[in-house]
């Protein structure tokens, strides 16, 4: 596995076990996470306490921004809602009542990651993958990570047929089939319909919202006035929308990489990149990461101060023109007094383009001056 995605993987681990107040301090939590996910604890291995606060902002993000509870019912409910799809793949749900994760667990068995991943989707389920879940990665290490989008997302295990949910689940914590999950339930609620209750639970979490708590704090955020002269990033990333909206106005996900591109300097102006990304982990596709990810590059490509190996790897990919099109507008998108489209009429062309049958674009707050911000 590349270092850069070990240390992504080792931080996320970390920065959950800190969340879930299984450790205090932040080097316990780095040598345990390298131990869960069968890694040898090796210095240069490690990720920084930054990167790992990083993840850990993420996490007390998503909780906050989707309203999820530590209810148990709630947990449960969503766990029975996804095992119910994963039926032909004998799930287990994992019950560690002393020490719950942030999202309901759930452990599958099947050998192949895409029929799995087709079959959830088919079922109406969102899920989403970090970028080091691979066939390769679940061929080596014999699981993956799946995350199910929902009002409470579910974690899903994916396990080869040879293994079990025992193999996988922490120590001392008891896994149960959707039978007795559905039993217990129906014994501490006697007077619900738990069918009813399933069908209350909105399985695709409105990811525009969240994005719109993201870049609220950038208009707090002050930047560089010698390369910034515009102001606040919250301006300045409108700006770089709206010159996207006039080239390329229906390609969805160039123009969120646009909008969203300088969400992390709300939390470290210096290392924001690394911070937009773990911030965007889950609420949009892998390719407007790529593209956020790659903007600092596409910027300096060109002049010698960009090593040959990172020239190439932008030339050699598919979304090069693309990436150097974003850094176009994002060194344009710094006048002061430009005109610039409003977060909300941002958000909603966005969302415009994500679900064709969602309500007609207004046009209430489509333009206004940098005074509005």
């Amino acid at each position: 596995m590349p270092q850069r995605k070990l240390r992504e993987q080792i931080a996320h681990e970390a920065a959950r076990l800190l969340f879930e107040h299984q450790e205090q301090e932040y080097d316990r939590a780095k040598r345990k996470a390298a131990r869960l996910i069968g890694m040898r604890f090796r210095h240069r291995d490690m990720p920084t306490n930054r990167e790992i606060r990083g993840q850990l902002d993420r996490l007390e993000f998503v909780f906050a921004s989707n309203g999820v509870e530590r209810d148990p019912r709630k947990r449960k409910l969503a766990a029975v809602r996804v095992m119910r799809s994963l039926i032909p793949f004998s799930p287990r749900f994992i019950a560690d009542e002393d020490e719950p994760s942030i999202s309901p667990r759930v452990v599958a068995s099947h050998d192949n990651l895409p029929d799995v991943l087709a079959f959830l989707e088919n079922n109406g389920l969102t899920v989403w993958l970090s970028p080091s879940s691979t066939e390769e990665e679940f061929a080596s290490r014999g699981q993956v990570a799946i995350d199910v989008d929902g009002t409470v997302p579910v974690e899903v295990t994916l396990v080869p047929s040879s293994r079990t949910a025992e193999d996988v689940a922490p120590y001392g914590a008891e896994t149960k089939s959707l039978w007795e999950v559905e039993s217990a339930l129906e014994e501490e609620f006697p007077e619900s319909d738990l069918d009813q209750e399933l069908a209350g639970i909105e399985p695709h979490p409105d990811r525009f919202e969240a994005m719109a708590q993201l870049l609220e704090p950038l208009e707090d955020v002050r930047q560089e006035p010698v390369t910034h002269p515009e102001g606040d990033a919250l301006y300045h990333s409108l700006q770089v929308f709206t010159l996207g909206l006039a080239e390329r106005p229906d390609d969805e996900e160039l123009l969120t990489a646009a909008l969203m591109h300088d969400v992390g300097k709300a939390i470290d102006l210096k290392e924001h990149v690394e911070q937009t990304l773990a911030l965007l982990e889950g609420l949009v596709t892998h390719r407007t990461l790529w593209l956020i990810e790659h903007l600092p590059d596409a910027r300096l490509y060109g002049s010698r101060e960009l090593p040959t190996s990172r020239r190439r790897l932008l030339e050699r990919s598919e979304e090069f023109e693309d990436v150097l099109l974003l850094a176009h507008w994002d060194k344009d998108g710094r006048r002061r007094g430009a005109e610039v489209k409003t977060p909300n009429a941002a958000l909603d062309h966005l969302r415009s383009l994500d679900d064709a049958t969602y309500w007609e674009y207004a046009e209430r707050d489509e333009c206004t001056g940098p005074t509005s911000l």
